[in-house]
């Protein structure tokens, strides 16, 4: 046997030498299973629930036919941020916490800008609790003083009616029926 058939029988052994050592006993693997478990508790979750989806099928070919992108459960510190002209130093990470863990339902979008034509919130029965009526408020009222058109419905035909005043005053078109 040559020198280097040596070397690799040597080094072959020094490898299955070294996995053997540092192989971990099945309890040890278990023990660090349960730390990383511990470390990250998540689970997959949907990102809208069955009556968002269902409005967002509803909501899709309106977007199509007025060159609109849906986002959606978008970030309300994506759509607003902290004036810092407005502020002080001090109070800015205050402002950014009150929008940093809140979302919208959906956002609408002008196709080839991606310029924001209006956020959507879908309000159901929860939206008449104390603590959401709050989050509401102030939302709407956020959104109102930044000039970010925002809509509140409760289905697409009241969507439909809010969208399309909106869109005339934005660049005075209608929304599309599909129609010539």
């Amino acid at each position: 046997m040559n020198s280097w058939g040596t070397i690799g029988i040597i080094f072959l052994l020094i490898c299955i030498l070294g996995a053997l050592i540092t192989k971990k006993k099945p309890t040890e693997k278990i023990q660090e299973n349960e730390e990383l478990i511990a470390d990250y508790p998540y689970i997959k979750n949907y990102i809208l629930t069955k009556r968002e989806f269902a409005f967002y099928k509803q909501l899709e070919p309106i977007a199509i036919k007025n060159n609109l992108i849906i986002w959606t459960q978008v970030g309300v510190s994506s759509i607003l941020k902290v004036d810092r002209t407005k502020v002080s130093k001090n109070d800015l990470y205050k402002y950014r916490n009150k929008i940093s863990q809140k979302t919208v339902d959906f956002v609408l979008c002008d196709k080839n800008s991606l310029n924001l034509i209006t956020a959507i919130e879908l309000d159901d029965k929860t939206h008449q609790y104390k603590e959401r009526v709050y989050r509401d408020d102030f939302i709407n009222n956020a959104f109102q003083f930044a000039g970010v058109p925002l809509i509140r419905c409760t289905n697409i035909g009241e969507l439909e009616e809010q969208l399309n005043s909106l869109l005339i005053k934005v660049s005075g078109v209608r929304i599309s029926d599909g129609s010539p």
